[in-house]
């Protein structure tokens, strides 16, 4: 039989605007068996005044390739711990 399936699509974590650190919010969302989230911290570009003032005070994503180390393994963490499925945008892997 198919099923709805427990989502939130738009999270971020306390690597750009949000409260919570990452670990925190797979730990939280495993708990209260989310399926599927989706981890959409602001990463810096240089296009357009508001990603720019995110990065003036600290709110962006500036090392990628530590941010999507952590990341990864926060993800094979919650899909062996929860059976949770951590996703990043597609945006952020440009």
């Amino acid at each position: 039989m198919k099923r709805w399936l427990l989502c939130d699509l738009h999270i971020h974590s306390t690597f750009s605007d949000g409260t919570v650190p990452p670990e925190e919010v797979v730990q939280m969302c495993g708990e209260k068996t989310f399926d599927v989230i989706a981890i959409t911290d602001h990463v810096f570009e240089t296009q357009s005044p508001g990603p720019l003032e995110l990065h003036k005070v600290g709110k962006s994503i500036q090392d990628l390739n530590a941010y999507f180390h952590i990341l990864k393994n926060l993800a094979e963490w919650a899909k062996t711990q929860f059976d949770l499925l951590v996703l990043m945008t597609q945006s952020q892997r440009r």
